[in-house]
This record gives structure tokens, sequence and C-alpha cells, in this order.
């Protein structure tokens, strides 16, 4: 989703990757994190910026009815067979409650990188009202950086 008015304000975790700062990436991409061209690239799998607070939100949100009609929640939620990696996927999310060290508990969200130096989860256990963001500025797969830690949250708020 890309809102040029919505420039971004500090402080910033400016992206990392293999280790090392991309301290020019405000320059390179015009005041925006990401930048317009990574943004856009990516089509379905990015195109978004988002601090941890608003995506936990969201997902709070969307898993819980206020955005979509329950009808839709069902519709995406509804992850048939396996994929041949054994993830399980249904429209937009995966199921995530297996997934790293497992959560323990139905919990459905999405979670990737940025080859521009970024990885995120959004985790959402719905049967507990609980929704976790989050996000990192190493680029990297989200199972070893960042759901781990979702884990951990998850295990705590239960």
């Amino acid at each position: 989703v890309y809102q040029p008015e919505e420039k971004p304000t500090g402080p910033l975790a400016l992206p990392h990757v293999s280790g090392q700062l991309r301290p020019d990436i405000l320059a390179r991409g015009g005041g925006y994190l990401p930048s317009k061209a990574e943004a856009s690239e990516a089509n379905g799998s990015g195109c978004m910026a988002s601090n941890s607070g608003t995506l936990a939100l969201f997902g709070y949100q969307l898993f819980g009815g206020a955005i979509v009609s329950p009808h839709a929640v069902q519709a995406m939620t509804d992850f048939g067979a396996d994929l041949p990696n054994g993830d399980r996927y249904g429209m937009g999310v995966f199921d995530l409650t297996n997934l790293a060290n497992g959560y323990g508990e139905p919990t459905v969200g999405n979670g990737g990188w940025d080859d521009g130096g970024y990885s995120s989860v959004l985790s959402v256990l719905p049967g507990d009202g609980i929704a976790i963001a989050v996000l990192t500025n190493e680029a990297g797969d989200p199972r070893q950086l960042v759901m781990p830690l979702a884990q951990q949250m998850a295990a705590v708020l239960r």
C-alpha cells in the first residue's frame, strides 16, 4: 500500500542486509521506507510499511470480524490441503499454529522478508483475542528471526 502523504518519521529502523546497514535508503527512496520502487516491485509480497502496533491492531480487527464479515474470515482461514512444503495456506494467510516452535493453539497470520532489509510476522490467536506483530530491520526467514519471539510473547500473554 503506497500512501505518499505518509512519509515516515523518526526514529527509523534502517534496514540491514547480510549484517550491513543501508544508510542511504532514505535518500535513495525519496524519503520513504520502503522506497517507492521496493514497495511496488513486490506486488502482493510486501508492498507496505507499518509499525508493529498498527499491524497488530489491523490483525486483531481483521480476524475479529471488524474489517470483513465473519464469512470472509472463515473463507480466508479455510486452509484446505497442505502445500507441498507442508505449510497450510488460506486466502492471504497461513495457519501458523505449528510453524517454527509452534504456538500451542490455533494461530493465523503471515510473515515474510524483504531483500531490502526487513523481516516480519503477524500472528493472531483468535481464540484468545491476541494479535502480535514483530518487525525487524534484518532480512531473513521470519521462522528463524521473528516468529520465535512472537511465540514467546504469545505464551506470556495467554
